[in-house]
């Protein structure tokens, strides 16, 4: 394996780690943020139930935000990668896939990239009915 297969490699694999990192963190807080606005819904508070739904659905919208830059970076190295040439001129990579079928890979990042989008619809719904 050549130090360009490697890095690409590596750098795929990087950009991989910090999706399931903001996808674990979007679990994470919107799990802790539904019990709380059960807890505020249980206490009647009008303005906490506010809080909790927008504080979720920012939550959602950053997060979806970061899938969607680390989806990109993952394209652009997978293009940067396929131009690279050889010594003799020729581009040695130009059949590379996206993982291990790009539109496989394609099809895997949609969970990803639609579940903040449905935390987002949630949490609106539940602000536009406390308000």
């Amino acid at each position: 394996m050549g130090e360009g297969q490697h890095n690409y490699e590596e750098w795929l694999k990087f950009e991989h780690e910090l999706i399931n990192r903001r996808v674990t963190w979007l679990l994470t807080s919107q799990t802790i943020l539904f019990a709380g606005y059960a807890v505020a819904l249980k206490e009647h508070s009008r303005w906490l139930l506010g809080i909790v739904a927008g504080t979720g659905a920012l939550i959602a919208i950053l997060v979806w935000i970061g899938i969607l830059a680390g989806f990109t970076a993952k394209v652009f190295t997978w293009l940067d990668f396929k131009r690279t040439t050889g010594t003799n001129g020729d581009k040695i990579n130009a059949k590379a896939q996206l993982g291990v079928r790009t539109w496989i890979t394609c099809l895997a990042f949609i969970p990803e990239a639609l579940m903040p989008l449905v935390f987002t619809i949630a949490w609106a719904i539940l602000l536009c009915k406390t308000l």
